[in-house]
């Protein structure tokens, strides 16, 4: 298995969990919402401050969603509890919907990922 990048795996987190969001809600609700979320776990991941989610409020082809590839020279420890946090949080926003959200997050990341994720230590 080829080693995979923290923030290839950091992205297809994030990019999975807005394609999830945005189903029930505006893409431009859903970005806000992962700011938000990714904003309030910087002061325990300073790295996630390399991640910028861009709030755009009408269609567009552009990337919502950048991050700095510092993130794997300067950062390669913790991002897989960044990952659960983000995850877990966003989860509990939904409150009586979390097991479905966790269940269509596996399903949207691909088995590929999910064992990637397993691999790091994230525990969903």
């Amino acid at each position: 298995m080829i080693a995979t990048k923290n923030t290839e795996i950091l992205e297809k987190v994030l990019v999975t969990i807005h394609d999830i969001t945005s189903r029930t809600t505006s893409g431009h609700y859903a970005q806000i919402i992962l700011d938000t979320q990714v904003k309030k776990l910087e002061a325990s991941y300073p790295f996630l401050k390399h991640v910028t989610v861009k709030t755009i409020s009408f269609s567009t082809s552009a990337k919502t969603i950048n991050i700095d590839a510092a993130i794997d020279k300067e950062y390669p420890k913790n991002v897989e509890k960044a990952i659960q946090d983000l995850v877990l949080s966003i989860s509990k926003m939904l409150g009586s919907e979390k097991k479905y959200f966790i269940s269509e997050f596996k399903g949207y990341m691909g088995r590929d990922y999910e064992v990637k994720l397993q691999n790091m230590g994230v525990k969903l």
